[in-house]
């Protein structure tokens, strides 16, 4: 079945045949176990920790069902840092070893907010309030119910993620009201389709009822905006509660904000209040500090646990049943106790054939960690093509694999894909390459160099691989954004690190045409590394070649800064391609163990342009 997928959250691809249908999570055993992720809250809604399986009794149409698999899950607080980079500044590579990340959905109305300031601002500082909850483990995205090439897609990005929330501003008011409920739909059923995690849905909205102009919506009485039924059955089947936060603040019957009008959004708030209780989440309403209720939101989820039961009854005669949770516990609440749980039937329908394992593995909302991988994506200038790109992404793709017991060539096959924000692939490029192995105490390490060539923008990067020897395939994401060399007045390409030893590249001149180093996702160094920072600096325009001045800090965990390269660049080093290479060699051995920010800070007059990496001395 192929389909466009909601592009903030999974880029346009293919989905094995049979998504779409309503069941539990089934865990990867010969035997089916159906997955619960359950929450056991008290009274205050604060979890209940310490339960062990004897606390537990699932049923299933009022028939027990055994349990087989048991995993209490407690998620710390986070640690606050030691130095504010340590927070603000994202790791540059990405991994696919993310474990069991929780995941935090908001979904910020913008198609049905009016144009009052006050709405706006308490939007955003809902929004912030929950990123700044959001801990290191956990990944986020923001959606937007209109302008969706706005929204952002699942990071521990906290700069990307407040970017976002800027974004956010008034709507079409009444008119906006078909994107709201699309928008919001796609992604209860989405999430629900692809979860493996434990995934919530912060949604801040008004209530639906706005209308443009001041004026009452006519259809009112004919609409159900929010669809509860089927939205709520849809957060039921799996583990999605959805909190509702109200950007409208605290109104009086009568009060007419901006464009509200009271009884008309009071009717669509109870709708949503309605529809955040029955999927075990929560809404805040009539308070004028709605974001001061997000910490609640975070405790509520950090800790639950995960159940997994052999089903005594068919998985595949299309049958719904109802689900019960009881916990030996007095006056605990268990999510989601009550619930129906649906078996799908097979469909009559002649399959279609799977698709390549390769696709396969880059489709889901989470990348796939069977082989792990790591992966960094730099933008360099390059002439105009004819498809009118304008920089190639140097793309290198770390793959980790246990040593081999003895000297093998590695067969592999890896598939890259190029997504704008809104879900159209833009680029794409399949290699098949040979790496030899040998036998070695430690695991097998090679890195996959590519390029795709791109215009100025932003992108998601999907890359999966494949190991013919393993039999076993993996993926991970990315993202870049690729500035506007040509106009902007100054600008950095992407950071690039080099270090020797390094491990094995291929193919080995796959990027000799984009830069002079051979560059590595390596970010954990040690003092017997010889390693450097490469980046070239461009002043777009037409204007006269000018001078720059060019300065490499080292910041460390504390918050000290210590200037290691300090360089001005001639006119004539930028002549011919307006641009210069920078080279910055790291002191490894000067410092002790320990993060470190390297930033790069070039000034031409009044034009400035700033660009930074992590990476860890070991």
């Amino acid at each position: 079945m192929s389909r466009a997928l909601l592009a903030v959250l999974a880029v346009a691809c293919l989905q094995p045949a049979g998504a779409g249908q309503e069941q539990p999570p089934v865990f990867r055993t010969e035997v089916a176990i159906v997955r619960l992720d359950v929450s056991v809250l008290d009274e205050h809604r604060r979890p209940i920790r310490g339960l062990t399986p004897d606390s537990f009794t699932i049923l299933v149409d009022g028939i027990p069902q055994p349990i087989v698999a048991f995993s209490p899950v407690v998620v710390p607080s986070p640690e606050p840092p030691t130095a504010p980079w340590m927070r603000e500044v994202a790791p540059d590579v990405r991994t696919n070893l993310l474990g069991e990340p929780r995941l935090f959905v908001i979904i910020m109305d913008d198609a049905v907010a009016p144009a009052d300031p006050y709405v706006v601002e308490n939007a955003k500082a809902i929004a912030r309030s929950v990123v700044e909850h959001v801990g290191p483990g956990d990944l986020a995205a923001v959606v937007f119910t209109m302008n969706r090439r706005q929204s952002q897609d699942l990071t521990g990005d906290r700069t990307k993620l407040l970017q976002a929330i800027d974004r956010f501003d008034f709507g079409l008011g009444g008119p906006g009201m078909a994107f709201s409920k699309r928008t919001i739909k796609d992604t209860i059923g989405l999430l629900q389709e692809h979860q493996r995690s434990r995934t919530v849905l912060i949604l801040i909205a008004g209530g639906g009822g706005d209308v443009s102009k001041g004026l009452p919506d006519p259809n009112s009485a004919e609409i159900e905006p929010w669809e509860v039924d089927a939205l709520g059955r849809a957060s039921r089947v799996g583990r999605l509660p959805i909190y509702y936060f109200s950007y409208r603040g605290l109104e009086a019957p009568g009060l007419v904000r901006g464009v509200f009008e009271w009884n008309d959004t009071k009717l669509r708030s109870d709708r949503l209040e309605t529809l955040a209780d029955e999927s075990g989440g929560r809404a805040f309403i009539h308070t004028n500090a709605p974001a001061d209720y997000v910490p609640a939101v975070f405790e509520e989820n950090s800790a639950y646990y995960l159940i997994g039961y052999r089903p005594t009854y068919p998985l595949q005669d299309g049958r719904g049943r109802r689900l019960q949770i009881r916990v030996n516990r007095p006056g605990a609440v268990v999510f989601p106790d009550g619930q129906m749980v649906w078996s799908p039937k097979p469909s009559s329908r002649k399959p279609k054939p799977p698709p390549s394992p390769l696709f396969q593995a880059m489709v889901d909302l989470l990348p796939q960690s069977d082989i792990p991988l790591q992966v960094g994506a730099a933008p360099f200038a390059i002439p105009r093509t004819r498809r009118g790109a304008t920089a190639a992404v140097a793309v290198t793709l770390r793959v980790r694999r246990p040593a081999p017991s003895e000297p093998v060539l590695e067969q592999v096959e890896a598939l890259g894909k190029a997504f704008t924000v809104n879900g159209k692939e833009v680029a794409s490029i399949r290699q098949t390459v040979s790496v030899r192995l040998v036998p070695a105490a430690a695991d097998s390490e090679y890195e996959l160099l590519s390029r795709l060539e791109l215009k100025p923008g932003r992108y998601l990067l999907r890359y999966s691989v494949q190991s013919r020897g393993l039999d076993r395939t993996g993926s991970v994401y990315t993202e870049v954004t690729v500035p506007d060399f040509g106009r902007s007045p100054l600008s950095f390409s992407g950071l690039v690190l080099s270090a020797q030893p390094a491990a094995k590249a291929a193919p080995p001149d796959a990027l000799a045409s984009v830069m002079p180093v051979m560059p590595t996702t390596e970010r954990t160094l040690t003092a017997m590394h010889r390693a450097q920072v490469f980046a070239r600096l461009y002043q777009g325009g037409k204007r006269a070649l000018r001078v720059v001045s060019l300065e490499a800090v080292l910041t460390d965990a504390h918050g000290n800064e210590r200037v290691i390269q300090t360089n001005h660049l001639t006119a004539a080093q930028f002549a011919g391609s307006r641009a210069a290479d920078c080279v910055v060699p790291l002191p490894l051995g000067e410092l002790p163990p320990g993060p470190y920010l390297l930033t790069l800070r070039a000034n031409a007059g009044n034009d400035t342009a700033k660009a930074t990496v992590r990476f860890a001395v070991r």
